[in-house]
């Protein structure tokens, strides 16, 4: 969960089993490396992407949790993200990404919440998975102050 006051992110999870210790991500970069199950960030005004990755300090990693927030005043946007399309999903070569005229920015997540893929695009995008391990990825598309996160697997 997430809770914005003014410049400040706090959040806050539930501790799986056996968790020791959490790896926290803001927009796909390390922020935090810690024990206990809340965070606080200080941003400044926009949009963030967070993630959250449990660990039991024998190399074994949970899935990340993700959650979005927006910090300060947000203006209206032209361009949509609820009208971008992903397919196919599960993939096994080309994932494509089809944002109509909207201007977008994408970054695709291991489940270690490493940027395996990213790049901006207008319109349609493909993106080679071929050479990626199976398993499950989140995809984070951006246009202005807009995000929008999709899991997608890769076979």
């Amino acid at each position: 969960q997430a809770n914005v006051n003014g410049n400040d992110v706090n959040l806050t999870w539930n501790a799986p089993e056996g968790a020791t210790a959490y790896l926290i991500y803001r927009n796909g970069e390390e922020v935090g490396n810690q024990a206990s199950t809340s965070f606080m960030d200080i941003v400044n005004d926009g949009v963030y992407s967070y993630s959250v990755v449990a660990t039991d300090g024998n190399g074994r990693y949970s899935a990340p949790e993700y959650v979005s927030v927006s910090v300060g005043t947000v203006g209206v946007e032209e361009n949509t993200l609820e009208s971008v399309s992903i397919y196919p999903n599960p993939v096994n070569s080309m994932l494509t990404i089809d944002g109509g005229n909207a201007e977008y920015s994408y970054a695709l997540y291991n489940g270690m919440g490493q940027i395996v893929a990213n790049g901006n695009a207008q319109g349609i995008e493909h993106v080679n998975v071929s050479d990626m391990a199976k398993g499950v990825y989140f995809l984070r598309l951006t246009t202005g102050t807009q995000v929008r996160v999709e899991k997608v697997v890769v076979e």
